[in-house]
Formats: C-alpha cells, sequence, structure tokens
C-alpha cells in the first residue's frame, strides 16, 4: 500500500510540474498587456506573438525613449509589424519610479528616477523573458533608450541576448546639450550642475532641486542624484564608445534626413571597418521619428533578415 501512495504521489508531482509548464508556455504565447512585480512597484510590457505555428523562442525586446511609453505610434508600429513577418516582440514601459506607469511620463511627478534603474529593469524582463522559455533576445532602443541598452550589453555578459537594434542612437556632446538646457529651460546648465553636485558632496543626494528643467520637463523637482544620473560626464553618454565592449550582432539604423543623430552615421561606419559584428544602415527619407510606413517596414525588413541569417 506504501508503494502505491508513493506512485500515485509521483504522478501528482509530474502533473504539477506539466501543468506549470504548460501554463507558463501559454502565458508567453499570449498578445495583450503583461504587468509584473518589481521592487515593490507593478511594471508593464505589451507582448506581442508573432510566432504563430512554433515556440517563441526568439522575441525583439524594445525600449522606449526616455520619457515616452509602449504605446508610442513608432513602437506600436514596430510591433505589429514585426508581427507580420512572425517576429514576436515585447514592449516595456521603464517604471521611472512610478508604479504601474502607462502612457507618457507626468512632468507634475517629483523625479527620483536614475539612469541605472532602466538597466536594472532591462535586465529584469530579458530574466523575466529567458524563465519563460525565450532562447533569443534582440534588444532595441530608441534615441536614448537606444545608448541605454547600448550600456546595458557593454557592462553586462548576458548570453540570453544574441542581437541588438539601435534606433537613431543619440550622441552625447557636452556643448550642444548645455544650449539646448539653456534655450529649452531658460537654465544655465552648468549653475544647476554644479549645485546638483555639492548636494551630493554634502549628503543630499535624495534632496530634491526645484523649478528646474530635466529633459523635455520644465520647472520639474529632481533630486541631485537624479540629475547626475543622466547629466554627469560620463564616456559612456557617448554611444560609440560603446561598441567595442559589445559581442553581439549590432544594427545601427539611422535616417537620411535626421538632423539630431545623422552626423554619426561615419562614424559607426568607420567603427564597422573594426568591429565586424556592428552594420550601421541607412534609413533613406527618414529622420529620428521613423513616423511613415515604409520606414516601418524597412526597419522590420532589416530585422527579419538579420535574425533569419
Amino acid at each position: 500500500m506504501g508503494i502505491i501512495k508513493k506512485f500515485i504521489y509521483a504522478i501528482h508531482i509530474i502533473f504539477l510540474i506539466l501543468l506549470i509548464q504548460t501554463s507558463t508556455s501559454y502565458a508567453i504565447r499570449e498578445t495583450g498587456n503583461i504587468n509584473l512585480e518589481y521592487n515593490d512597484i507593478s511594471v508593464n510590457g505589451y507582448f506581442i506573438n508573432g510566432n504563430f505555428d512554433q515556440e517563441n523562442d526568439t522575441v525583439v525586446l524594445i525600449v522606449h525613449n526616455i520619457f515616452d511609453h509602449y504605446g508610442t505610434p513608432l513602437i506600436r508600429n514596430i510591433q505589429q509589424t514585426l508581427r507580420t513577418k512572425k517576429i514576436s516582440s515585447l514592449a516595456i514601459n521603464l517604471s521611472l519610479n512610478i508604479n504601474d506607469r502607462k502612457g507618457a511620463y507626468d512632468c507634475s511627478n517629483k523625479h527620483t528616477h536614475k539612469n541605472s534603474d532602466a538597466l536594472s529593469e532591462i535586465r529584469f524582463w530579458v530574466k523575466w523573458l529567458s524563465s519563460h522559455g525565450v532562447k533569443k533576445i534582440i534588444l532595441m532602443g530608441h534615441l536614448r533608450s537606444a545608448n541605454q541598452v547600448a550600456w546595458y550589453l557593454a557592462t553586462q555578459d548576458d548570453p540570453e541576448i544574441s542581437g541588438l537594434v539601435l534606433l537613431a542612437p543619440y550622441i552625447w556632446n557636452d556643448t550642444r546639450n548645455k544650449k539646448i538646457y539653456k534655450k529649452y529651460h531658460n537654465l544655465d546648465f552648468d549653475k544647476v550642475n554644479q549645485k546638483a553636485i555639492n548636494m551630493v558632496k554634502h549628503g543630499e543626494s535624495d534632496s530634491f532641486l526645484k523649478n528646474i528643467g530635466i529633459f523635455h520637463c520644465k520647472n520639474s523637482s529632481v533630486t541631485a542624484s537624479s540629475f547626475l544620473s543622466y547629466f554627469s560626464k560620463d564616456h559612456r553618454r557617448y554611444t560609440p564608445n560603446l561598441i567595442p565592449s559589445i559581442q553581439v550582432k549590432t544594427l545601427i539604423l539611422i535616417g537620411d534626413k535626421d538632423r539630431l543623430t545623422g552626423k554619426s552615421y561615419q562614424e559607426y561606419k568607420n567603427l564597422s571597418s573594426i568591429y565586424k559584428h556592428i552594420k550601421p544602415i541607412i534609413v533613406k527619407d527618414a529622420n529620428h521619428t521613423f513616423k511613415k510606413d515604409k520606414h516601418i517596414e524597412n526597419i522590420a525588413t532589416i530585422i527579419n533578415k538579420s535574425i533569419r541569417q
């Protein structure tokens, strides 16, 4: 009788394992919003199953530009176009320290988020995909997030990631940034920056700088540590500096009408003669927003070709 009970118990355990595996596999096949708990807050992503007949062993993980969200027209259109090519994708919302953040970031919020938070959240989603049976992850970022995903790969040994796509990767330029800050916020960047540095030196890294600007948000309250995480001098903010530390196949897509990042194309072209894993590509008739359907189709086609090779 003891042997029979043990046998029944073993069958029960096997059944439970199979049930868990089945439900896990099913979850990653479902198109729709994904809401998960991360560091005591909820984070969101939107998964589109493009591989209708097979397991999702390859997924494109898409990160939005700084204060955007996964529902922007660019990201939504890329996901939908990838689906037509039977490529699955997961677009995530960086939390920016806001619980259950959906939609564009509200500038009235107090800014406590940091650049390093984005890297940690990217790792969280990479591990989540991997735990759900995804074998290969193509990491994609746009503008400032292109720098963040490149920074992530340059500093992380992540075997789950097999490729990188940088859309109009933002190029850091101190002189230009100071001019833009002055023009947009009517504030002296050096003075704001120095005040943040002094606050950190005096143990006030979590205290707020008030009525300053951060990216497109005006008259904001920003912690000193948050401000410096995005604007302190760091060679890694200049995306080409990260290329030598990235080992996976890297596509760099830049529009030929891009006035914001277009001048960097030649620099990436020069790097590609040394680092054979990177491939800079011009998207014709496009600026940094890639607004037209033909731009999205071009991007999806390039990614599809890279995956199938």
